[in-house]
């Protein structure tokens, strides 16, 4: 990039400069890095099992098959926690994308 460009973006919103820029923004990387870190754990590409950070949901509710069970807490250290947190965007992912990523 040239420095004329950045000197123009200078002045602009933050999302607007992103967006020109074409980067994302920085919560949807973490978001990204987080599923796919969730992948990993539950495809047992480390050496230990996904029991440790999630648990399945067995209540054959729809959508796929691996879906997570959330824990609720009243504490905020562990409402938080990166096995709480990513819950609900692992159980928005498609079964077909799953697959597709098998």
């Amino acid at each position: 990039m040239s420095s004329h460009k950045a000197r123009y973006i200078g002045c602009w919103k933050c999302d607007d400069s992103l967006k020109y820029l074409g980067v994302t923004q920085l919560e949807r990387r973490r978001v990204r890095c987080y599923v796919i870190e969730t992948y990993e754990i539950m495809n047992e590409k480390y050496n230990f099992s996904h029991d440790l950070f999630f648990k399945l949901d067995k209540d054959g509710r729809r959508g796929h098959e691996h879906k997570l069970f959330k824990k609720r807490f009243r504490l905020g250290m562990k409402k938080f926690s990166f096995s709480n947190r990513i819950v609900d965007k692992w159980n928005s992912l498609s079964a077909l994308l799953l697959i597709a990523a098998i």
